[in-house]
């Protein structure tokens, strides 16, 4: 007699409760500023998401409420659309902080080095500083400094 109110009361409770929604996650990597690339990619996901616009006025879009993006890193290097995916992916975080998530590859870290290695002041002490390679003999070595 007391299991039976108990246990209809928990059906009660659950059954008013509101289903979960399903997220879906549209997963890209190693694009390397390759926009044919991503763009044939996009066709894959286009319940997902779409792009709207060319060139560096492309902004990507969510077309479900339901769904998030993980881009795996890599974002530039071999292509022509560099500096398009770097802006098109960051408007992307900006507008959808929560549901975009942006890894970075080690393409992406070797580019964010070089703006302090290639500082002024460093190069030209590296240059001064650094002897050249072994296997050369040091009469023999051409250096930026001479």
């Amino acid at each position: 007699d007391h299991i039976a109110p108990h246990t209809h009361q928990i059906s009660k409770t659950t059954a008013s409760m509101a289903a979960p929604s399903k997220t879906t996650v549209a997963y890209c990597t190693d694009v390397e500023g390759n926009l044919h690339y991503f763009d044939e990619w996009l066709k894959y996901v286009s319940h997902l998401i779409v792009k709207e616009g060319e060139g560096v006025n492309a902004r990507l879009k969510f077309v479900s409420d339901h769904a998030k993006f993980v881009y795996g890193g890599d974002i530039c290097d071999k292509g022509d659309g560099n500096i398009t995916m770097v802006r098109m992916l960051t408007a992307f975080k900006q507008q959808y902080p929560d549901r975009v998530i942006i890894i970075l590859g080690n393409r992406d870290i070797n580019k964010m080095r070089m703006t302090s290695e290639f500082e002024p002041n460093l190069v030209k002490n590296r240059l001064e500083t650094t002897p050249g390679p072994y296997w050369v003999k040091p009469a023999q070595r051409v250096s930026p400094k001479m």
